[in-house]
């Protein structure tokens, strides 16, 4: 069973992301002829430090039951949390969570062969570095 809807809402790391909203972006990404690359929060965090991917696991199991053709990506710019939000998280923790995130897009059938994209950097400087050392 679907038991991610909430007053129609998925539930996320951050709160609820209206399905309406989330409806809203896919059909105009679609009608705009775009291909839409959900990025999922890579900073929601169990207390080991590894990603919580219970609300990913959520809106993937909506987006399937809407035939949504979406590709996927965990984070944004993780060389940059420090200093975005002061909180850090490194590369060998990340890969994991990558490898937890393909195994969660394999384990739903309609995303079984999605596209992952990332990690990827903005201003890549000593913290990208930093991020690749591990």
């Amino acid at each position: 069973t679907l038991n991610i809807l909430k007053r129609n809402k998925v539930t996320t790391a951050s709160g609820l992301l209206p399905v309406r909203s989330l409806d809203k972006l896919y059909n105009f990404a679609e009608c705009a002829g775009l291909h839409l690359v959900l990025g999922l929060n890579a900073l929601h965090r169990n207390p080991d430090s590894s990603w919580n991917s219970s609300s990913a696991l959520s809106l993937l199991k909506y987006s399937a039951g809407k035939k949504y053709n979406i590709s996927w990506e965990l984070g944004n710019e993780p060389n940059g949390y420090r200093s975005m939000v002061g909180q850090t998280v490194n590369s060998t923790q990340l890969g994991k969570d990558y490898t937890l995130l393909r195994t969660l897009l394999q384990s739903v059938r309609y995303y079984s062969r999605a596209h992952l994209y990332g990690p990827n950097a903005g201003r890549p400087r000593k913290n990208a570095i930093l991020l690749l050392d591990g």
